[in-house]
């Protein structure tokens, strides 16, 4: 997997995509312990007043008697059992409490080493932001104040030239570059800090995961009676993901009886549960105990993976009308952050949900349209997911990942393009993923923040793809990711395969550093790549931000041709010539990657079916002609009108400082 080294995802929060591994309230735990304990005792002394009574009765021949004394007989075992389940019970959630305090006492170490580093690594760069007197651009960017550096990962790979020339004009002294150097060495050994802790800290959650284990292995033989009293509580017994889970799996049945009075604690467990669990426990569920949930929080049932596509569509359908009227509230009051621009384009996409699928007709047509994620908590464009066909019914399903500059306001032209796709591959469905904060159409398209931010989201919506399509036999999940949108899925599939049977990474702005092909946990012969020679976007993308242009010879993908193409039978295919996905923002007279008769449009949809053997082949490709040759320095350009100049020197003179020595 490929992280920002040291970081993770986010630059303030090193831990911050890594799983808290003392999550949970020990004293919770130990509480209900108690309690088993009390129940325990309670039993047990009802064991020994049936064994007692039945040592009584035998002293006694009146065949008054015989029946209660058989009734005695019969009782006390079981109840002694009982009690023995419950102290089981006990024993087990105090080890687990105190497993979760050491971890916590040792996660809790992790981070003040960590809070350390970084606050060391704040005072190195306000030191190399001071040199020269503050008179050099790339260094005070350095400074903890700039909102213009943008790269966690330690100081770019700064020309010598450049370093060469302040020395030369006086404005660096010699002592100065010496306290360069030793600060961007310094800079590195404490990020190199912070990736040991992260990995201690990594490890420990497969401490947690251990202890969550052997407790939930106890907890299968405690009473179904305390299952349940211990769920319509609120409170399973491990009080985390994976207690919920382990119960409800254990048995889904249980769940109805369980929550059937109760549907905000039904949806609380749910949305604790894996998608598999999800999915496992929505077959069984009765549809007027679906449909109570979905009025009860259709928000909830709306976005829930796992769930039954078609039932998310009626949750989130329901909702429109009050998000839509919520929002016109809010620009006339100007309540949320960003004003009324931004309210104003949530609003634009909702009119146009409200236009497509608000009648319900939309589910109704053949294939099915579905609206299954609706979240209105960014500001600006809700993120949006929607189908062409049903994911639950379909042999081939295609996950679809909008790139650089996208949003849920493009979906009516990738609705237009994906529904002549998935007419021509048989079976087959699709999910339009407007699901993740794209960066813009400017240098933002560099940082591989968004992909990292991005990827979490895309994997557990994949997850809940996979959970449905357990039930289809022979089913397939295709990655369909376009620009920066193949640079997330690729992130998404090197942490694991989710279920992905097969990837096409189109127009790619390039994969994360450092990722092979080996690393994204499918089969390589269902990997699949092309960029059109005309594109101006993709491989300048890859040169600037020194991600990994997958066409290349040695990466190893399977290329697929844009570039048109006259098959056997007559049919002319048309070349993509420009970089967008669908039309809409493309310039006029240029062809999209979708756009229908084009190559890639058919080889795409060749892919979805599971049809490789119909692809028409591709080449590898290179920077499109208008940025010229590749250049050597492949780190992302500190903010600048003209970052060529900032970065760029005469070939000769291109020595980094990424090795001071």
């Amino acid at each position: 997997m490929t992280t920002v080294p040291g970081f993770g995802a986010s630059p303030s929060d090193p831990f911050g995509d890594l799983d808290d591994p003392a999550a949970g309230d020990p004293a919770t735990i130990r509480e209900i312990a108690g309690l088993h304990r009390a129940s325990a005792a309670r039993w047990n002394a009802n064991a020994h007043a049936f064994a007692a009574a039945e040592v009584w009765f035998d002293g006694d021949q009146a065949e008054a008697v015989d029946a209660v004394e058989a009734q005695a007989t019969h009782l006390a075992p079981p109840l002694q059992t009982l009690s023995d389940s419950h102290s089981s019970a006990a024993a087990a959630l105090e080890v687990f409490a105190a497993a979760i305090d050491d971890i916590a006492g040792r996660s809790g170490r992790l981070r003040a080493d960590v809070d350390s580093s970084l606050a060391d690594i704040a005072r190195t760069r306000e030191a190399l932001g001071d040199l020269g007197g503050g008179r050099l651009p790339y260094l005070t960017e350095l400074h903890p104040s700039s909102s213009l550096y943008d790269w966690p990962a330690g100081p770019p790979l700064l020309p010598a030239y450049l370093i060469d020339q302040a020395v030369r004009d006086g404005t660096l002294t010699a002592a100065d570059v010496t306290a360069l150097h030793a600060g961007v060495r310094r800079w590195r050994a404490l990020l190199g800090t912070i990736d040991t802790c992260r990995a201690s800290y990594a490890a420990l959650s497969d401490t947690r995961a251990s202890a969550n284990d052997a407790c939930a292995a106890a907890l299968e033989n405690t009473p179904l009676n305390a299952a349940v009293t211990a769920a319509r509580a609120g409170a399973p017994p491990v009080s985390e993901e994976a207690a919920v889970a382990s119960w409800l799996a254990l048995s889904p049945t249980l769940f109805t009886a369980t929550y059937a009075t109760d549907p905000d604690a039904a949806i609380c467990a749910l949305e604790t549960a894996t998608p598999d669990v999800v999915a496992s426990i929505w077959a069984t569920l009765p549809a007027a105990f679906i449909a109570a949930l979905i009025s009860r929080n259709p928000a909830a049932v709306g976005n829930l993976e796992g769930a039954r596509y078609r039932d998310r569509n009626t949750a989130n359908v329901a909702r429109l009308t009050g998000e839509h009227d919520a929002t016109v509230r809010q620009i006339a009051e100007r309540s949320e952050v960003g004003g009324a621009a931004l309210l104003k384009e949530r609003l634009r996409v909702l009119d146009y949900l409200i236009e497509t699928y608000g009648d319900g007709r939309a589910a109704q047509r053949l294939p099915p349209e579905f609206l299954v994620r609706l979240d209105t908590t960014p500001p600006g464009e809700p993120y949006v997911v929607v189908t062409i066909g049903d994911p639950g019914t379909a042999s081939n399903t295609g996950t679809v990942v909008s790139g650089m500059g996208s949003g849920s306001a493009d979906i009516k032209t990738y609705r237009s393009n994906f529904s002549k796709i998935v007419k021509d591959a048989d079976d087959s469905a699709v999910l339009l993923s407007f699901n993740y904060r794209t960066p813009s159409a400017d240098l933002s398209v560099l940082t591989p923040n968004f992909a990292i931010a991005g990827a979490p989201r895309l994997g557990r919506e994949l997850d809940g793809l996979r959970a449905v399509q357990r039930a289809i036999t022979g089913s397939r999940s295709v990655l369909i990711g376009h620009s920066y949108g193949a640079t997330t899925s690729a992130a998404v599939l090197a942490q694991d395969s989710h279920g992905v049977d097969a990837f096409a990474a189109v127009g790619p702005a390039g994969f994360l550093a450092g990722t092979t092909l080996s690393e994204l946990h499918i089969s390589p012969d269902n990997v699949f790549v092309a960029i059109a020679k005309k594109d101006p976007w993709a491989s300048p993308g890859q040169t600037w931000s020194g991600r990994i242009n997958p066409t290349s010879d040695d990466w190893g993908a399977v290329r697929f041709g844009t570039e048109g193409t006259r098959l056997a039978d007559g049919t002319t295919l048309l070349s993509t010539t420009g970089h967008d996905f669908v039309e809409g923002s493309a310039q006029e007279g240029s062809r999209s990657y979708t756009a229908p008769g084009t190559e890639s449009a058919r080889n795409i949809a060749h892919i979805l079916a599971g049809d490789p053997d119909r692809l028409t082949p591709g080449s590898a490709t290179y920077p499109h002609p208008l940025w010229g040759t590749t250049p050597d320095v492949i780190e992302p350009p500190i903010k600048d009108k003209d970052p060529q100049q900032r970065f760029l020197a005469p070939a000769q003179d291109r020595r980094l400082l990424n090795d001071p020595s």
